[in-house]
Parts: structure tokens; C-alpha cells; sequence
């Protein structure tokens, strides 16, 4: 019993150590796409990219999402990295680690957990579930990958998991307002 008490105790810091990593995967995927993308006075366009946009010309219906912004040009994504310290866009994240260490005291074998996030541009045309690097500056997709490390002294806490998520660059919808008399 005791023996089977400590296999379970083993893996609780794992699992809460998954779900705040899961946690975190959905408030990333809430921010903008981009930094270009943050400002509140421009909608949330399609951004152009190195690896190439899809019949940027043909998407000038306003109805539609577009590569063109409210005042008429186009922008551009931006290179990975946190732009000013504020978290409000995706890739803001890409770098950030922290350490999980329960509240029990030394009386656990497991005594951290490390969480890392990473961010990178994807190649737009991988047709790996998880992805491969983009050859260029920018592309259409950015990945996000949380990394849990678990450094215990015993083999079932000596452990690597990773969650992968993607988000694409597709511009935002625009809510149109009608009265009717």
C-alpha cells in the first residue's frame, strides 16, 4: 500500500505540471497572431510573409477577412521575440520558463518541474503533425511548444513531455453593425 502511495504521489506533480501547461497553450492561442496585429485602432488583418501569401489581390472584399488594412496598405508579420515586455501577442511568449516546486517540503522525491515555451515560425507546407522550421524569416503558422522537464531521482519521475499546439495567420473577422427602422 505504501509502495503504491508513492507511485501515485510521483505523478501528481506531473499532472498539475500538464494541466498548467495546457492552461497556458489556451491563453497563448487568445492573443494576437502577431505584434503587427496589436493595434486597436487597425483591424486584424492577414500579414504578409516570407514564405509567401495566398491571392493577396483577390481578398479586397470587405465582407471577407483581407490582407488590407482599414487605411489601405498591408503589414507585415514580424520576427519572433518579445517586442516590449507586454504579452500581447503570441510569439511574446516564445523563451519564458518556469519552475513548478510543490508546497510539501523535502519530503518528495520530485522537487521541480521545469516549464518551457518556445515559439517559431513554421514551414507552411509541412505535412508533420508537429512541424518543421520555416526556411524563411516569417510564414503563415506559428507553433507552440510547452516543454515539461522532470529532473527526479527515480526513473518514472525522469521524464520529457511536450505539448504542441499551431496558429495560423488569418486575420480576424469584422462584426458589421445594421439598424433597421
Amino acid at each position: 500500500m505504501v509502495n503504491q502511495a508513492s507511485q501515485s504521489g510521483y505523478t501528481t506533480l506531473q499532472q498539475e505540471a500538464i494541466a498548467a501547461a495546457a492552461s497556458d497553450i489556451s491563453l497563448i492561442m487568445t492573443r494576437e497572431w502577431d505584434e503587427s496585429n496589436t493595434n486597436d485602432t487597425l483591424d486584424s488583418t492577414i500579414l504578409t510573409t516570407a514564405s509567401g501569401n495566398y491571392n493577396q489581390a483577390a481578398r479586397t472584399n470587405l465582407r471577407s477577412r483581407t490582407y488590407f488594412s482599414s487605411t489601405g496598405g498591408t503589414r507585415s508579420a514580424s520576427t519572433l521575440g518579445a517586442d516590449t515586455g507586454d504579452l500581447d501577442d503570441i510569439d511574446d511568449v516564445n523563451g519564458i520558463n518556469t519552475t513548478l516546486t510543490p508546497m510539501g517540503g523535502s519530503d518528495l522525491i520530485d522537487q521541480t518541474i521545469t516549464i518551457a515555451t518556445t515559439v517559431s515560425y513554421l514551414n507552411d507546407t509541412s505535412t508533420s503533425p508537429v512541424g518543421t522550421s520555416a526556411s524563411g524569416a516569417t510564414s503563415n503558422i506559428k507553433g507552440i511548444t510547452i516543454t515539461l522537464t522532470s529532473g527526479g531521482t527515480t526513473p518514472e519521475l525522469q521524464k520529457q513531455i511536450k505539448l504542441n499546439a499551431f496558429s495560423s495567420n488569418v486575420g480576424s473577422y469584422k462584426l458589421e453593425r445594421k439598424v433597421f427602422e
